[in-house]
């Protein structure tokens, strides 16, 4: 029962997204949640009863693309991530940032599951562009004839000129999918770490909350946004979808940047300013946080200048390099 009612409640957050407003935006993010809840407090089993249920109860309002919408994006993965977030070992070191409970055992790093969350984002939004075609020409149609739609629907398209349609369609086409591979991925992490949380204060997951400052990858992470980055070159459909798969691994480090300032400003008395200063900027200045950001993921997944900058400068960037 708790599972079902823990899949009615996705259900019900992502229903609550057709009509826009903050509230909407907000539940987007909290779809994955309940799942999780789930999930971690009483097995992968339960994930999956709470995807299914949430799967027949949205076929059964919002009709079956929405729940298949539900199960690609949510389900599946969800029910995979706690099978993985359920794995413990004796501890060995937390070399990958690990959390470690009072029994002395370590739990499948935080790290490794923020790099599944971009590989499944993405597969996901793949998955559903092909439902839209086989081709590039037909899947960008295809979005271009949704976002028309809802142009229409929400009465704007009244307020632009033909070539402004024309353009804004076609950047729809194009960033869409990029996009969305990227908000979910932040979206399932955002979920994953309130979920963790909510388990170990009410007592309904042994999994401790990992700590966000020591987030780590292992270094063969590095290969694998290479290797992705390098479909991202190739022409055509399989371009596209390199593209959407190399910005979602770009967002994990981008995240694991973001642990390591963290990291630098704890324990200083100007730490909240900081803080807010970098979450401020990553919000209206997402094209340039978010490239800084990734830049420094990327050196800390390749040299570890985390510890390197902690040991020069006590908690923070050392005053000599």
């Amino acid at each position: 029962m708790i599972a079902i009612s823990g899949g009615a409640l996705s259900a019900v957050f992502l229903s609550g997204m057709s009509a826009p407003s903050i509230f909407s935006f907000v539940m987007f993010f909290l779809v994955p949640a309940p799942l999780f809840v789930v999930g971690l407090a009483f097995g992968w089993m339960a994930a999956g009863i709470a995807a299914f249920s949430a799967l027949a109860l949205l076929a059964a309002m919002l009709g079956p693309a929405a729940a298949l919408m539900h199960a690609l994006l949510a389900g599946a993965p969800v029910t995979w991530l706690t099978h993985l977030a359920a794995r413990r070992r004796p501890a060995a070191g937390s070399m990958e940032g690990e959390p470690v409970d009072e029994d002395g055992m370590e739990w499948y790093p935080e790290g490794r599951l923020l790099l599944w969350m971009a590989g499944l984002s993405a597969g996901a939004v793949i998955i559903s562009l092909l439902t839209q075609g086989t081709t590039l020409e037909d899947i960008r149609a295809s979005l271009m004839a949704m976002a028309g739609e809802a142009m229409r629907a929400m009465q704007m398209d009244g307020e632009l000129t033909d070539e402004q349609k024309k353009r804004f369609l076609e950047t729809f086409a194009t960033l869409a999918p990029l996009s969305a591979a990227v908000l979910w991925e932040v979206a399932l992490f955002i979920s994953f770490r309130l979920s963790v949380w909510l388990g170990w204060k009410f007592g309904l997951s042994r999994r401790p909350p990992a700590d966000f400052a020591r987030l780590a990858f292992p270094q063969k992470a590095l290969l694998g946004l290479a290797g992705v980055s390098l479909v991202a070159l190739a022409p055509g459909l399989i371009g596209h979808f390199g593209q959407i798969a190399a910005l979602a691994f770009m967002a994990a480090f981008a995240i694991l940047g973001l642990s390591v300032i963290h990291a630098w400003v704890r324990g200083k008395p100007w730490e909240p300013a900081a803080l807010g200063v970098t979450y401020s900027m990553l919000i209206a200045l997402t094209g340039l946080a978010g490239p800084a950001l990734l830049l420094l993921g990327l050196a800390e997944a390749g040299f570890g200048v985390r510890e390197a900058m902690l040991r020069g400068g006590g908690g923070g960037p050392p005053a000599k390099t």
